[in-house]
């Protein structure tokens, strides 16, 4: 299965506004409807202590199975695609995590979609939902670089929170009455998932060229090979996912040796 290229996005990007994540959607539902947690602000409670459950025997069945399949790594990742990833960070890491928390952040939420979805999610933690899931946002980009943060899992059991956060929002919506599908299609869709990891990912390499911050082709290949991981653990199928290299994207932001004159190209915004 082909990852997105310019080819095909356009045809792809209608598909991907009406799909959720069907394995995580699937598991949300019937956990609330079944009484195993009691609501989604219940169920948003302990998904925020995964990352801290050593002995997971107290979940419930279902949850703990879905971990478990959702930490199989990307298709065809190797241990040469996380050292380039960790290549990037080694060199750019904080730049990249600032840049990320500030372009990223804002160009995603000057979607009406995304900002309304991040508004409308105020029910999840409270009057500061809205502000918890921009720190939440945050702590992945600065995870990112974390050492072996790409090989010991902690990574993907941060990006896994997240996966399950969307799914708890769509669960919100469905029951809220309020969310216009016709006009926005699904909830955090894959069409707004993969955008934003093309925000995150292409356009940092945009901002860093325009800064006067030079980065090796290498370390732009290594930038997209972390989003890429991000886009799977995120719930995305494969034909949705960002390439793993700049150069298989055939323009889905292809930084044609960023930091040299040359700005990156971006096909996903």
């Amino acid at each position: 299965m082909m990852a997105l290229t310019m080819v095909s996005i356009a045809d792809e990007l209608d598909a991907a506004s009406k799909v959720g994540d069907p394995a995580a959607d699937a598991l949300v539902s019937d956990l609330i409807d079944n009484g195993e947690v009691d609501g989604v602000n219940a169920l948003f409670r302990t998904i925020g202590t995964l990352n801290t459950i050593q002995d997971k025997s107290d979940l419930p069945e279902r949850l703990r199975d879905f971990l478990h399949e959702a930490a199989a790594r990307p298709p065809g990742w190797t241990d040469a695609d996380a050292a380039a990833a960790e290549g990037f960070f080694a060199h750019h890491h904080g730049v990249a995590s600032m840049l990320q928390g500030t372009v990223g952040l804002i160009g995603t939420y000057l979607s009406p979609t995304g900002a309304f979805t991040l508004r409308s999610t105020g029910r999840l933690g409270g009057v500061q939902g809205p502000g918890r899931r921009l720190s939440q946002s945050s702590r992945l980009f600065i995870g990112m670089g974390d050492k072996n943060a790409l090989r010991d899992g902690t990574l993907a059991s941060t990006v896994t929170k997240v996966r399950l956060v969307h799914a708890s929002v769509r669960q919100l919506h469905k029951k809220s009455g309020v969310w216009d599908y016709e006009k926005w299609g699904e909830p955090v869709s894959q069409k707004y998932t993969t955008g934003a990891a093309c925000v995150f990912s292409t356009q940092i390499l945009q901002a860093m060229e325009h800064l006067g911050v030079h980065v090796s082709p290498e370390d732009a290949d290594g930038f997209m090979c972390a989003w890429h991981y991000v886009n799977h653990y995120l719930g995305t199928p494969e034909k949705w996912l960002l390439p793993r290299t700049p150069a298989r994207s055939s323009g889905c932001g292809t930084p044609s040796g960023t930091g040299s004159g040359n700005a990156p190209t971006t096909g996903c915004s």
